[in-house]
C-alpha cells in the first residue's frame, strides 16, 4: 500500500472504528456492506461509508399519517433537544399540533422531533 492509497483509506478506517457501516464494491459494481470484519486489502476506491438514508419533512397530514402507522409508538415523537417524549394531538392547516402547543410546520417538526424509534420524522427519499 502507498502511501497516497493509505491517506484514502484512513477515513475508512476511522469511520469503522467510530461505529458507522463500511460497503465494498462487488465485481458486479454493486456494494455490499461488511458484516465482519474489515480486511483492506483491496484498491481503497473499492470502500466506502455506508451513505445514510435521506429524509424530507412530510408534504401534508395524509402523509404524515400515513408513515405513523408504520411506527410502533403511534402518535408520538421524540424531542432532539432534550429526548422528552411527546404527543402529537392535532392536524391544522398543513401544520402539526404536538403535546397542545400551538402547530408548527411539518418542516420545524421534522427539525425538532424525532420518531420514539430515532427515525426521523419525515419521508425517507
Amino acid at each position: 500500500m502507498t502511501r497516497e492509497e493509505a491517506k484514502e483509506l484512513l477515513p475508512i478506517i476511522q469511520a469503522w472504528a467510530d461505529g458507522k457501516s463500511i460497503q465494498f464494491q462487488t465485481d458486479s459494481g454493486s456494494w455490499s456492506d461488511i458484516t465482519k470484519d474489515l480486511y483492506p486489502c483491496n484498491h481503497p476506491s473499492l470502500y466506502r461509508i455506508k451513505p445514510e438514508p435521506k429524509y424530507r419533512p412530510f408534504k401534508d397530514q395524509e402523509e404524515c399519517w400515513n408513515e405513523m402507522h408504520k411506527h410502533l409508538d403511534f402518535g408520538w415523537v421524540k424531542s432532539h433537544n432534550t429526548g422528552h417524549l411527546c404527543q402529537i394531538n392535532c392536524f391544522y392547516y398543513g401544520n402539526i399540533g404536538i403535546d397542545c402547543d400551538d402547530p408548527i410546520s411539518f418542516r420545524c417538526a421534522f427539525d425538532d422531533y424525532l420518531f420514539p424509534d430515532g427515525t426521523p420524522f419525515g419521508i425517507k427519499k
